[in-house]
């Protein structure tokens, strides 16, 4: 359950109910979902701002609550209204165009205004299209493997904005209502990174058929951007600081037939 400090500054009533998915640290209050936030917590004043500000008819946002201390986390927790729907994922198609329109509505936003983080997350996306070192702890082995996929990488130098780097995982579909999009992993990427990575993982871990990649259209200008994406799940493994060798090669195993998709 939630920490006694989160649960009177969110005012909760009742006993919570744990919610299936993620990483199983989210319960329901009434209208309300508390979650231990395991990403930025850096930003998150920012990015619930941003949140708060979304007005579209076409798409839902999981609204964040303020607490009684007028902040957007509390010891550790944030917390949203509950929004209706179910993770389908076979709607990948419909979560691209939920993508673009959400990315569209966020590109004002100057990444001037984003913290630095350490979240691997944030390292990874950082290390691709940012000037950052990658950091000393991780292992030399893995890190070997990188660098040589690294250097198959074309360089480009798109328009880089704040970006969901988890969407395609994180949108809620519903018969009546439009989709609605949860759990915001905020990082600084190119805007076609965001729908890279969804159709990446959808085809790693959901469906297998790699032709689905050509979803992302035009395909020849998503390529390069399906490549970084592989490479932002192994760097994030590689830059994980909890048994992330095993995290790596697992991630390799995966993903690496995307890669020589691409690249065949």
């Amino acid at each position: 359950m939630i920490s006694d400090i989160a649960y009177k500054a969110f005012n909760l009533k009742g006993a919570g109910i744990q919610l299936e998915g993620g990483q199983n640290n989210s319960y329901r209050y009434g209208n309300i979902i508390v979650k231990k936030n395991d990403g930025d917590n850096v930003n998150i004043d920012f990015i619930c701002i941003i949140l708060s500000r979304i007005n579209s008819d076409r798409y839902r946002v999981a609204k964040p609550v303020l607490s009684t201390n007028n902040r957007f986390i509390e010891d550790g927790y944030i917390a949203t209204f509950y929004e209706e729907g179910q993770h389908h994922y076979k709607n990948i198609k419909e979560a691209i165009y939920i993508s673009d329109l959400f990315h569209k509505d966020i590109k004002h936003y100057s990444i001037d205004l984003m913290k630095d983080v350490d979240t691997k997350w944030a390292i990874a996306m950082d290390i691709l299209f940012r000037i950052r070192d990658i950091p000393n702890y991780v292992d030399k082995e893995n890190l070997e493997t990188c660098l040589s996929m690294l250097n198959e990488l074309e360089l480009f130098n798109d328009e880089l904005q704040i970006i969901h780097g988890d969407i395609g995982g994180n949108i809620l579909f519903h018969s009546k209502l439009p989709p609605c999009i949860i759990d915001f992993s905020p990082c600084i990427a190119p805007a076609k990174m965001a729908n890279a990575i969804a159709i990446t993982d959808y085809v790693t871990w959901v469906n297998r058929d790699l032709s689905k990649l050509h979803l992302l259209k035009p395909f020849q200008e998503y390529k390069n951007y399906i490549l970084y994406a592989v490479m932002f799940r192994l760097l994030s493994a590689l830059c994980s600081k909890e048994n992330s060798k095993y995290e790596f090669q697992t991630e390799y195993s995966a993903y690496i037939k995307v890669w020589n998709y691409i690249l065949d």
